[in-house]
Order: structure tokens, then C-alpha cells, then sequence
């Protein structure tokens, strides 16, 4: 059954949004942010620049204390929050589901997920680098929200969608979906990865300033580094997790100053075969949601897309 919102009736569900829960949404500044929605902010529904993969995966996060050889685990209070993605990012949470729910569970994602619930909404307009549509996406939503000229059509699909859903705002439609076709600006042929094609990884190693842009931006990118803080006396501290890039030279170091993938080749290698080739291989899925972010942001051109063509 599908439920029907007048566009101008939608800001006023917004507002219930934004009283009950933690919105995090799309908000038009400078750039497109993925945010916590305040009284007066634009909401929109246009790719944001920066994914909202810090609401699952926080930057800096505490995974427990521990005092005297104990461990105590971290038990601040999650916030439910609602959180409004467009179809490529809402693939991404799929991909972090496969990652961090399997056996072993990762408890600190586990309790974001439980509190979260997601809203897949239209994209506002095609992104410039973007080729999702080459990319299998699924349905992976809660509750997702379709554009209808003068309206929403809204399908709650899930316990976690009705939740979040009034009835106050909405009627029940007859109106069927129609069904749009993005035409996303490039395409990527997927196929079976050849893996060993030293000219390629040699040519965009040359490219890569090791930056790590590509991994801020990319929705999928879960690489992270465990620290400890410890107290003087060295028996109580915190453990913390904090982003890292695998496109860092001292990622895969060790004690001694080795590092597995010193060239900046064999960085740019794993980077794209993790995205098109080794996730596939263990969960059937390309890593890759194709949003196309990567390839805006890096300075000298690099673009997964065309390596992913050259690679099958």
C-alpha cells in the first residue's frame, strides 16, 4: 500500500521528523551536507558531498574502558535517528551490514543500526561523476519516498518505517510508481575482474598523491585504527577506533618500519579490487555503489569507473 504527502504538507512532517528524532538529512549550504536538521534548514534531496557513514562510523569513537584489568563497556545512550539517503548511500549501509553484523558482531555498529532507520529518498539531480546505474543497487530502506510531481508517494516497508511514519500527514493512493530510469553519466561494464594488470596500476600509482580524498568521501570505506589512552599509572584508559585510509603509507605498517604496500600502486590496487573484485568475491556485492564521489574529489584525475572497464 502506498501513501500519498502533498509537497507542501511535507515540511510539516519534517518538523514531526526533527521533534521525535534525530534527523539526519541532506541540508543545502555552501555544499550539500549530510547533518542533523535545525529549525530552518533546507532539506534537499541532492547527493551530499560527504556521506553520512559518520552517524554508523563515527570518526572517533570509545569502544570500552577499562580499569584494573577490567573491561568496562562504553554505555552512552545512542540516539534514534532517522536518517534520509539516496539510493547509492543507502546501498552503502548494506554494504556495512554485511561487514559489521556478521559473526562477530561489532557491538558499537550494532547499537547505531538498532537506533537508526532509513529513509531512501529521489535523487534531486544526476550526479556528475555517478554510474549507480551500472551497479545492481537494491531496495534497502525502511520507508522510501517517491517523487510525484505535486506529491510524495511513500512505501513503509518495514517495523522501523511504521514507527517513524504518521498517518496525519498522509492518505492511502491508488497511484501506482512510476518507475524512473537515471541516466547516470558514465557506466562501468561489470564483469570478471582480471586482477594482474601491472601497466594500469603502475600508470594511476603515478597519478596518486596518496591523499586519501577518495576514502573521506566514499560511502563504503571502512578502514580504521585501534588506540588506547591510558591514565599514568597505566592501569585505566580507553580504547578508541578512528578513521584511517588504506591509501596511507603507514596503514600497513609494522613494528620495524616495514609496510606491506609501500608503492603508491599497490595502495591504488587495493583500494579499487577491494571495491570491484574481493567483497564481491566473499558477499556477492560489489563494495562499489558507483556515487561517483571518488572521482570528483581527486585532484589528478583517478577514476574507478575507467579501471574497473579496463580491468574486465
Amino acid at each position: 500500500m502506498l501513501y500519498e504527502i502533498k509537497k507542501e504538507v511535507f515540511k510539516d512532517y519534517l518538523e514531526f521528523l526533527t521533534d521525535k528524532f534525530e534527523l539526519i538529512a541532506p541540508v543545502q549550504q555552501e555544499i550539500v551536507r549530510a547533518k542533523t536538521v535545525q529549525a530552518n534548514d533546507l532539506v534537499v534531496f541532492d547527493q551530499p558531498l560527504y556521506p553520512a557513514k559518520k552517524f554508523f562510523l563515527p570518526k572517533r569513537e570509545e569502544l570500552f574502558l577499562f580499569e584494573d584489568n577490567k573491561i568496562k563497556p562504553d554505555n552512552e545512550k545512542i540516539k534514534t535517528t532517522v536518517l534520509f539517503l539516496n539510493k547509492c548511500d543507502a546501498n552503502a549501509v548494506l554494504r556495512f551490514d554485511k561487514l559489521f553484523l556478521q559473526d562477530p558482531v561489532d557491538l558499537n555498529y550494532k547499537a547505531h543500526r538498532d537506533n537508526s532507520a532509513i529513509v531512501e529518498i529521489p535523487c534531486g539531480k544526476i550526479c556528475e561523476n555517478s554510474f549507480c546505474e551500472s551497479m545492481n543497487l537494491k531496495d534497502y530502506y525502511d520507508l522510501k519516498i517517491f517523487d510525484n510531481e505535486n506529491s510524495y508517494l511513500v512505501d513503509v516497508k518495514t517495523e522501523k518505517g511504521k514507527k517513524i511514519f504518521n498517518k496525519k500527514f498522509f492518505k492511502k493512493t491508488g497511484k501506482k510508481i512510476k518507475k524512473v530510469k537515471i541516466n547516470s553519466p558514465k557506466t562501468l561494464k561489470l564483469g570478471r575482474i582480471k586482477a594482474d594488470n601491472k601497466e594500469i596500476w603502475e600508470e594511476n600509482g603515478k597519478k596518486c598523491l596518496s591523499c586519501s580524498a577518495c576514502t573521506i568521501v566514499c560511502p563504503t570505506c571502512t578502514c580504521f585504527e585501534l588506540r588506547d589512552e591510558l591514565d599514568l599509572n597505566c592501569q585505566n584508559g580507553i580504547r578508541q577506533r578512528a578513521w584511517s585510509s588504506c591509501q596511507q603509507l603507514d596503514f600497513t605498517e609494522v613494528a620495524g618500519g616495514h609496510a606491506f604496500r609501500s608503492a603508491r600502486s599497490a595502495r591504488v590496487r587495493h583500494r579499487i579490487l577491494h571495491k570491484l573484485k574481493y567483497f564481491n568475491d566473499r558477499f556477492g556485492d560489489q563494495m562499489c555503489v558507483g556515487c561517483g564521489r571518488c572521482i570528483t574529489v581527486c585532484p589528478t584525475g583517478i577514476d574507478i569507473a575507467e579501471i574497473g572497464n579496463k580491468l574486465k
